[in-house]
């Protein structure tokens, strides 16, 4: 049984598992693999990131990026790669289409949905408190990368 004498570990793991469960049935309906789905998150937070700044993204959050997943979302005009740059570069910088943010703002509003689902099963006074501890423990623990997400 769980209670609040459980491990921290097992509770941030079971969470964790959880939610990306829910994420991944959304990633599925809009037919985005969990690599694609985390390159057009990070795009719809800050756009013009780079193909380096993408691959750390992933890299933090335990995927690889190829840059197939790049050319696989041009090729279905979710985003477009700058086109000063070259596409194999490195440093070339990475746009959501208009089709793509219209994806990102669904993935957005979903995920939205998925809070206020744990807000209204938690409380709001608790959902804030999971928040601002959670927000805590990342600043204290995670490692610092380059690139930040907002």
């Amino acid at each position: 049984n769980v209670s609040e004498s459980s491990p921290l570990g097992y509770l941030l793991a079971s969470a964790y598992l959880h939610f990306y469960a829910k994420v991944r049935e959304q990633a599925s309906r809009l037919e985005l693999n969990d690599v694609e789905y985390l390159i057009l998150s990070a795009l719809g937070t800050r756009e013009g990131r780079t193909y380096q700044e993408l691959i750390t993204l992933a890299a933090y959050s335990g995927l690889n990026l190829w840059p197939e997943s790049i050319n696989d979302l041009a090729a279905r005009s979710l985003l477009r790669i700058d086109e000063d740059a070259d596409e194999a570069d490195d440093n070339a910088h990475i746009y959501l289409t208009t089709e793509g943010k219209s994806v990102v703002e669904r993935m957005f509003a979903e995920s939205q949905l998925v809070e206020d689902n744990m807000m209204q099963q938690l409380g709001v006074p608790e959902t804030i408190a999971l928040r601002t501890l959670l927000s805590r423990f990342v600043r204290l623990h995670s490692p610092l990368i380059p690139y930040r997400w907002f």
